[in-house]
């Protein structure tokens, strides 16, 4: 299919990764001969925001202000349909490059696609630089090095690969920084709540899964470094989770706080299925309306697995 505009597009609610590959692999078509823009689907969370403005890099485009139906499509750091901007068509997908599972996506045509099972899309993106034998700027080396240091929790996520290490490594040749300090920066703004309405909390870093073709999982994150100021709002996480759980027809929804520096997740149950499920395919019991999950902090690797396991022993 011949197109006018190529857009390079990352998931709902997105996070650091998702807007860095966006820009770094727009970036590298463009360095190929191909003409490439990034667009992201929602606004920004605090710690990407301050990694753009660090590295001087302005914000992509919100997807729904910019007429690309027609036109084709480079998904990054997402292939399932329930994470896709509004109003992407599958058909005009031309590429995808992820790192997570892969769920619902087929297509009718072939079409090139990198999954590898790293700790961040950005990093087998700056693995296409070096095989294109490209040198990324420093602004671009920068973003896609702060959503290696998130996307892994600063390599103590258990999804972090030898890879993930080499390529920050690289990435820092070019931009010279603290890679611990700088992380640590994004991670204490993005768990800044003060101002946040707590259903924009549970949205911001939220995915929806298909489990077994029938059964729809939404699940929330929010990342911090101190958990006890988001806990202290469990009772207006729990309204909220159940309104949004209605309204978008969800089966079950997990919302669960993750303490970086403790490693520690902490599911806020908003109600007897939720509790149910979690007491059954996770660990622990109930106190307060929160269950207390030691050493889990990863959704791609430590949540979603189980529980499609879990779905998949129902059919």
């Amino acid at each position: 299919m011949e197109t006018k505009e190529l857009f390079v597009i990352g998931h709902k609610n997105p996070d650091t990764d998702s807007v860095a590959a966006a820009i770094a692999y727009a970036n590298l078509k463009e360095k190929n001969g191909v003409k490439a823009t990034p667009l992201i689907t929602d606004e920004v969370n605090k710690g990407t925001a301050l990694a753009l403005k660090k590295f001087g890099v302005e914000k992509p485009k919100l997807a729904h202000m910019v007429d690309f139906p027609e036109a084709g499509v480079i998904l990054v750091d997402h292939n399932e349909a329930g994470q896709w901007a509004d109003g992407l068509i599958k058909e005009h997908v031309h590429e995808l490059i992820d790192h997570h599972r892969f769920g619902d996506f087929s297509s009718a045509k072939p079409i090139f696609v990198r999954v590898e099972p790293v700790g961040s899309t950005s990093t087998i993106i700056a693995e296409l630089f070096q095989e294109y034998g490209h040198v990324p700027e420093r602004h671009i080396a920068g973003m896609m090095l702060s959503a290696i240091l998130t996307d892994t929790l600063m390599f103590n996520s258990p999804t972090t690969t030898e890879v993930d290490r080499a390529m920050a490594e690289w990435l820092n040749e070019i931009v010279e920084i603290d890679m611990m300090e700088h992380a640590q920066a994004i991670f204490k703004a993005k768990s800044d709540i003060s101002d946040m309405a707590v259903s924009a909390v549970i949205s911001k870093d939220f995915k929806e899964f298909h489990f077994n073709s029938k059964i729809r999982v939404g699940i929330g994150m929010f990342e911090t470094v101190d958990a006890k100021n988001p806990l202290k709002r469990t009772a207006e996480f729990i309204k909220e989770i159940s309104q949004i759980k209605n309204e978008r027809k969800l089966d079950y929804l997990l919302f669960i706080i993750v303490d970086i520096l403790k490693q520690e997740a902490y599911f806020v149950i908003g109600g007897d299925k939720e509790q149910e499920l979690v007491e059954h395919v996770f660990c622990g019991e109930m106190k307060d309306h929160t269950i207390t999950c030691p050493g889990v902090v990863s959704r791609k690797k430590q949540i979603v697995p189980p529980l499609e396991e879990h779905f998949a022993g129902l059919q």
